[in-house]
């Protein structure tokens, strides 16, 4: 699985490698990482998401860079 980070600051890439690698510990076809600097964009994703009955296997926030 190859991932390219893009916009991304280093610290948080840090993180979100962590979670990937969690994932892929547990990986399943159907998990998928919520990712988005905005709870209600999250939300609204993970609501379709589990009413698709898509697993997800995590979720983080990113800090908007301006």
């Amino acid at each position: 699985m190859g991932i390219e980070f893009v916009q991304v600051e280093a610290k948080d890439q840090v993180v979100l490698e962590e979670w990937l690698a969690e994932c892929k510990r547990e990986w399943r076809p159907d998990m998928n990482l919520i990712v988005n600097d905005h709870e209600a964009m999250r939300s609204g994703i993970r609501s379709l998401l589990t009413r698709e009955s898509v697993g997800i296997c995590g979720e983080a926030e990113m800090q908007a860079s301006i």
